[in-house]
């Protein structure tokens, strides 16, 4: 028997009227209803002529997929879904709906294949919803895969399958999930676009702010916010993203681009590494409020929150340039406080999500800041807030909110101008200080090395003392070189630069000397990194230099970006 098949049992009167015959009567029909919902359980198949209602649901044979009608729990009017979720837990969030734009207010509906091989959605209340139209095609089956796929196909006279294509199937009208199979991009002929669109909220599967579309020229996925560019996961190369990690501990991901001759598409694979209870365990891609979620590891490959609508980071684009919002940011806080200056106004549309209250709070240069949940049952809608906020002690804005925490993402303006002045100011007396304490370490080596000049024997003392420096650079004891006035307040990654550098520049060889405009640009900068110094060697022998080599080698070695210099400078 198939699944929601109407059944009728005719009983006579004269029967039931019996106590005992009505007993048996009753037994008869939990025993057989029994039975039949069992074998209903686990089909996968719904045939022409048969009817899928709203308690019985379809399961892939494999168990892990299963397509049943659900209900939007805190939707007014109750709404009715058809869609398929991953696993057996009807009540977790469907990866693919049918008609998430046509919500049906009763639990009247059953989907089936009427006579002329049309798949519909029936229910009381309107028309029914169209999802395939048959032109009197007979023979049909709708079958829900092993992969998520839900198809419908012609079969053989005697229902068994044939090699005909497919009729339709929800891979070509994907919701909010990218999973192993799927395609996205857009055919260049028809224009149709496989694309991703968010649920207005958690429980809500009506189209939210965000989609996730394939750029098939620029190689790259690109999420919008209604029809904005939000963010970017950068070029495709070597089947992974620039702003997304792809490879987790429990599966391998594959993407690659694809023609069919009418358009360029994105597909995935993913290679699951552990079982669960005997059956590998399928990953996909689910986008919630703009972000991107493996359901397999349940870690996030791209955060919304993170674009906070100044940061270019992570492939965020910046939000509409407003002069009043230069520098600012969005934030999520957690306050409770009472201040009676604070202004809330709500707006209690009900198409409204959280990701356009962040905007229209954004675009409007009063608003401080916005209520996390929305003031409908369903969290839809929003609540600005505005008025005067205080500052914290670190520059941000606290939000004073009556007794209770409630979580809001607010403006965190840009450092003040004071506050910009005197960032200055610490950078410049820290740079300062750095180079006080550089000279006056050149200036005791210098006075040390003029010391041992004027008792005799020069080049022998010289050696001696960058021998001993060497030793102690090598022992990692070098900042007893410093004098013992200075160490204590030194700054110690300065000194020990410097330090490296002038072993550098009394290397035996001339060629592995750093040339002045080297010397000042591994002084200047921290991202040049240096060579350790060799073992000084004493020696009055004059070595000819390479003057071409010398100059070029150590212009590779100091230059930051990478360039050679061309002019020689003096050792």
């Amino acid at each position: 028997m198939n699944p929601g098949r109407s059944l009728w049992i005719y009983v006579p009167s004269s029967i039931r009227s019996l106590s005992m015959a009505n007993s048996f009567y009753k037994i008869f029909l939990l025993i057989f209803f029994c039975f039949w919902a069992s074998i209903d359980a686990g089909t996968d198949t719904l045939m022409q002529g048969d009817m899928l209602n709203s308690s019985v649901p379809l399961v892939s044979r494999n168990g892990k997929f299963t397509l049943s009608f659900f209900r939007s729990p805190q939707r007014s009017g109750n709404g009715w879904y058809l869609g398929v979720s991953s696993g057996d837990n009807i009540e977790s969030q469907s990866i693919w709906v049918a008609n998430r734009e046509m919500p049906i207010r009763d639990d009247s509906v059953v989907l089936l294949i009427d006579e002329t091989g049309s798949l519909l959605i029936k229910h009381n209340s309107r028309d029914s919803i169209k999802l395939f139209s048959g032109q009197s095609r007979t023979n049909l089956a709708a079958v829900l895969l092993d992969d998520g796929n839900f198809v419908l196909k012609e079969t053989n006279s005697d229902g068994t399958a044939n090699s005909e294509p497919l009729l339709w199937q929800s891979f070509d009208l994907p919701t909010n999930s990218f999973w192993p199979g799927m395609k996205l991009g857009i055919n260049d002929k028809t224009g149709q676009n496989w694309s991703l669109r968010s649920w207005l909220s958690y429980s809500l599967p009506i189209p939210g702010a965000f989609s996730l579309e394939w750029y098939p020229l620029e190689e790259e996925l690109i999420v919008k916010r209604r029809g904005v560019d939000f963010w970017t996961s950068g070029r495709l190369l070597c089947s992974s993203f620039e702003n997304i990690e792809v490879f987790t501990p429990t599966a391998n991901y594959f993407f690659r681009q694809y023609s069919d001759g009418d358009g360029k598409y994105l597909n995935h694979t993913a290679t699951p590494c552990y079982e669960v209870d005997g059956n590998s365990v399928t990953s996909l891609w689910l986008m919630s409020d703009g972000s991107l979620v493996d359901t397999l590891t349940h870690k996030y490959l791209f955060v919304s929150s993170l674009c906070d609508g100044n940061t270019t980071d992570f492939g965020c684009k910046k939000w509409e340039d407003l002069s009043c919002r230069d520098g600012q940011k969005l934030e999520r806080r957690t306050i409770s406080n009472n201040d009676p200056q604070i202004i809330r106004v709500s707006d209690n549309r009900t198409d409204l999500s959280l990701s356009d209250c962040k905007d229209m709070c954004w675009k409007n240069c009063t608003c401080v800041g916005v209520q996390e949940k929305g003031p409908n049952p369903d969290g839809t809608g929003c609540t600005f807030l505005s008025g005067p906020l205080k500052e914290m002690k670190n520059g941000e804005r606290d939000l004073n909110i009556p007794n209770v925490d409630e979580a809001f993402y607010i403006i965190i303006p840009a450092p003040s101008e004071k506050q910009s002045i005197w960032k200055w100011i610490l950078i410049s007396v820290a740079a300062a200080a750095a180079l006080v304490v550089i000279f006056f370490l050149g200036f005791f080596l210098f006075i040390r090395w003029r010391r041992l000049c004027l008792e005799g024997n020069t080049l022998n003392r010289m050696h001696e003392i960058f021998l001993s420096a060497w030793e102690l650079w090598r022992e990692g004891a070098v900042l007893e070189l410093v004098h013992p006035t200075l160490r204590d307040s030194c700054f110690e990654d300065p000194v020990l630069r410097c330090i490296n550098v002038a072993l550098l520049c009394v290397e035996h060889n001339p060629v592995d000397r750093p040339s002045m405009s080297a010397v000042i640009c591994m002084l200047g900068s921290d991202v040049v990194k240096l060579t350790k110094p060799k073992q000084p060697a004493f020696s009055t022998e004059r070595i000819p230099v390479d003057q071409d080599n010398s100059k070029e080698i150590k212009a590779e070695n100091c230059t930051i970006n990478n360039l050679t210099i061309s002019v020689l400078d003096p050792r």
